[in-house]
């Protein structure tokens, strides 16, 4: 399953692979594959093409207190989903 999602993230992103984000007040994790719908950001949208004014959906906080996840984390936050 996270091979598909991850196959169709390459695809639709020219072969990039998007870094996820997480927020540093709440732990939010923002997935550039699935974006986020209720601030009216469509999936593979990158955290860096992500406008100034957004802000975390869980808890509000400034695009400024988010930091991009390692890639081991990312990795064992997909083994989690699978």
């Amino acid at each position: 399953m996270i091979k598909k999602l991850l196959l169709k993230s390459l695809i639709s992103n020219g072969g990039k692979i998007m870094e996820k984000y997480e927020c540093l007040v709440c732990g939010y994790i923002y997935d550039p594959t699935i974006g986020d719908e209720k601030g009216g950001v469509s999936a593979n949208t990158s955290f860096n093409n992500l406008p100034e004014t957004w802000v975390c959906p869980e808890c509000g906080a400034e695009k400024t207190l988010f930091e991009k996840l390692e890639e081991e984390t990312q990795q064992d936050e997909e083994e989690l989903t699978e």
